[in-house]
């Protein structure tokens, strides 16, 4: 299908696309599974607030563990191409750490809306951009 060597900015900004949708549909999917798998684990240890914080870290966690890998999925077996998987992983904590980090700093949590947005775009541009930030380097450096 596609090879590394064929690799125009039209395939590429179309994997660009697949990957951001497929990893944000899937991760959220995938999270929300999550977030009621561990809310009603944590309701029955706390019937107070356990449920909310088992459904918040539930989704937090399993989202940023899920999204990487079907953006790698998507990448290497829908368009054949190459990543590190593990760089792939660490770029989603990093994005997660990043805005747990940032947050007061920023003000990012005067908003609930703000902040979710927050914790689902930016472990996911870190994500797809570390997955295709080789292919970028190879058709800059063919051009």
């Amino acid at each position: 299908m596609n090879s590394t060597k064929d690799l125009t900015w039209a395939k590429l900004t179309a994997s660009i696309l697949f990957e951001t949708i497929l990893g944000l549909m899937g991760g959220f999917i995938c999270g929300m599974g999550g977030a009621v798998l561990l809310g009603v684990v944590y309701k029955i240890n706390d019937p107070s607030f356990g449920d909310i914080i088992g459904a918040l870290l539930g989704f937090g966690v399993v989202y940023t563990c899920t999204m990487p890998v079907i953006v790698y999925l998507t990448g290497t077996r829908l368009f054949k191409r190459r990543s590190s998987f593990w760089m792939v992983i660490l770029a989603s904590v990093c994005g997660e750490l990043a805005v747990l980090t940032l947050a007061e700093p920023l003000r990012l949590n005067l908003k609930p809306q703000l902040l979710t947005i927050s914790f689902l775009l930016v472990p996911l541009a870190l994500t797809v951009i570390t997955f295709n930030y080789g292919s970028t380097r190879r058709i800059i450096k063919k051009n």
